[in-house]
């Protein structure tokens, strides 16, 4: 069976796994512009040459990618677009085409309906919507994707928060087929050995945080942290963070696409206790209610309890709350007492063990392969 993985390559290598693994015979209609060397060399190792193409190969327009969503809503194409409606008609034939993340490719799943009018599409819905704080670019997205929904034949959505805003919003997508799983990683990415924790060495905590610090928006948590690290407590960040003489934070460096997907990000933090999923978030967005941010699902996968800021991560609350494995908390005073509560903390820690079993993503018997299966 073929299916083609439609999206940006630097985003869904994962996916693209998973479903060469599942045995399907997989093509890369790639859309990211400019393209991504780096994603394409690494994709390579997995997936033949012949089989990987990039859509929007010769335009060099840097605003292309705010233009097509406009041009896809208002269904007007420039000649920029009517020469890929061309070039879709040389893609090979396949069973299914399948869409990740949220409405990035909504210009594409308009796109290609003329050239695979029979073929089942699904989108692996990762993010929605994508807006991070503009709640004009909110209302844009979902007036685009009312349109685009009635082409789909499959959704597969990343949390029921997710699923229950969409039914919402269109009453439509209650007649799709779907399924909801969050998003897990090829037995690759996980870890190839359990390193001792650096507790057991200094008697301290020690908290990994897996996003990055940028002054002024919403990646700007060190002052959060800051109330965190202390004596007994250690943060470990990203040294592309601008942490600066901080008393007890210490850096790692970055990992690139080759370190995740051999194991060796996921083996480097299972000598933390746990993980810090957080964002600056003051206004509430619906993005941070219906998803689940990698910064929060990759450390499952290392079996670390996660830590989460109450009223921030809506979906994220949701899922600690259903799996015992983390803590949610109203005050960051109370982490500590928390994570030297041996009850509490060893419950979440065994019940980290058993979601982690849960992540593999590329198994046969994935509800997403056994999904998309009964859309062929």
């Amino acid at each position: 069976m073929k299916v083609l993985h439609v999206g940006w390559v630097s985003n869904s290598i994962n996916n693209i796994i998973a479903l060469k693994n599942w045995g399907y015979e997989v093509y890369v209609l790639d859309t990211q512009v400019p393209k991504n060397i780096n994603a394409h060399n690494l994709l390579k190792k997995y997936i033949s040459k012949s089989h990987i193409f990039n859509l929007y190969e010769n335009i060099n327009d840097k605003n292309f990618n705010k233009k097509k969503y406009f041009k896809a809503f208002l269904s007007r194409y420039d000649k920029n677009i009517w020469k890929t409606k061309d070039y879709i008609k040389g893609l090979p034939q396949v069973d299914l085409v399948f869409f990740t993340w949220g409405v990035g490719v909504a210009p594409e799943i308009k796109l290609l309906s003329d050239g695979y009018p029979n073929t089942p599409f699904v989108h692996n819905l990762l993010t929605f919507p994508t807006s991070e704080k503009s709640i004009l670019r909110e209302m844009f997205e979902l007036k685009l994707y009312k349109d685009i929904i009635k082409g789909i034949d499959g959704l597969i959505y990343a949390s029921e928060n997710m699923k229950k805003f969409i039914e919402k919003k269109y009453t439509e997508s209650k007649n799709i087929s779907s399924t909801t799983i969050p998003q897990g990683f090829c037995e690759t990415y996980f870890p190839n050995t359990h390193l001792e924790k650096l507790s057991d060495k200094d008697n301290k905590k020690h908290i990994v945080f897996l996003g990055r610090f940028n002054n002024g928006n919403w990646n700007y948590v060190e002052k959060e942290l800051c109330k965190l690290a202390r004596d007994d407590i250690v943060i470990h960040c990203s040294s592309l963070s601008d942490i600066k003489n901080r008393k007890n934070f210490e850096t790692f460096q970055p990992f690139d696409g080759n370190e995740l997907i051999s194991g060796d990000l996921a083996t480097y933090i299972t000598q933390f206790d746990a993980s810090i999923s957080t964002y600056n978030i003051t206004k509430k967005r619906t993005r941070y209610s219906t998803s689940l941010p990698s910064r929060f699902l990759f450390p499952l996968i290392s079996q670390l309890p996660i830590i989460l800021p109450s009223g921030k991560l809506e979906a994220c609350e949701n899922f600690i709350l259903n799996n015992g494995n983390g803590y949610i908390y109203k005050n960051i005073e109370e982490i500590n007492d928390w994570l030297n509560d041996d009850e509490c903390f060893n419950k979440a820690k065994k019940n980290s063990k058993v979601v982690a079993n849960k992540m593999i993503l590329d198994k046969k018997n994935h509800p997403i392969n056994l999904f998309i299966q009964k859309l062929m």
